[in-house]
């Protein structure tokens, strides 16, 4: 069963709602799937109508900040995995022109990449942290897109013939103004979030356990601290 489809998710609704739900689920999907390659939805979604004025406007969700605690902790975990991934890609060659790491840590890093080109149970393991890490963030970025389409529906545009404009009034003819189908929409799309994150806990701990895992995880005082440097002098868009 695909997100495309509410049925994906468990929303409980009146059968006179769940159409208006479903349609205001496809907006957000469309919105989400769209937001960082056309302007409007941009500067709608991420800053009340006004053109962002950023030499390098963001890419991905990763530079969207929010409330939702987990999908920041989520962040932290992805972008450490990331790089982590990086280092188990580097030719020797790459890894001899660091002269900030020790001889012992060159040496780790080449049993790491042995060990992970193997792929069982390393890379399998990875994999499975990587892929619900990746499934989190996605449900909860749905949320955020859907708290970004509700406060867009509240903000006075002057330019009636904008594509923001627009777009603002597609937004403002769907549901979300009904409490039952917004609050369906969040609480669905957060507890979904939550499945696959407690999932990647699960990996998290398979991986901790098995030899070069903790090459690829965050310890809680790590995750903290890549918290505090994620919110550290960044503005929320």
């Amino acid at each position: 069963m695909s997100e495309d489809s509410l049925t994906y998710y468990n929303v409980f609704l009146s059968s006179e709602d769940e159409p208006k739900a479903e349609a205001t689920h496809e907006i957000v999907l469309e919105l989400k799937d769209r937001l960082f390659v056309e302007g409007p939805i941009r500067n709608l979604l991420l800053n009340e109508g006004y053109e962002l004025g950023l030499n390098k406007p963001p890419k991905s969700f990763l530079e969207i900040g929010g409330s939702i605690w987990n999908r920041e902790k989520t962040k932290v975990h992805i972008l450490y995995l990331n790089e982590a991934i990086l280092q188990t890609a580097l030719s020797d060659k790459q890894i001899k022109k660091r002269r900030d790491w020790k001889v012992d840590q060159k040496r780790e890093l080449r049993s790491i990449q042995k060990e992970f080109q193997i792929g069982y149970p390393l890379y399998s393991a990875v994999s499975d942290y990587y892929n619900n890490l990746q499934s989190a963030l996605g449900e909860y970025n749905l949320q955020i897109v859907l708290g970004r389409m509700n406060e867009a529906s509240n903000i006075f545009l002057s330019d009636w013939e904008s594509p923001e404009h627009k777009l603002q009034e597609r937004i403002i003819g769907i549901a979300l103004r009904n409490p039952e189908i917004y609050g369906g929409l969040d609480s669905a799309y957060y507890n979904q979030g939550n499945r696959y994150f407690a999932k990647a806990g699960d990996a998290w701990k398979t991986l901790h356990n098995i030899r070069y895992g903790d090459f690829f995880i965050l310890n809680n005082k790590e995750v903290s601290d890549g918290l505090r440097s994620l919110r550290t002098g960044v503005e929320r868009l």
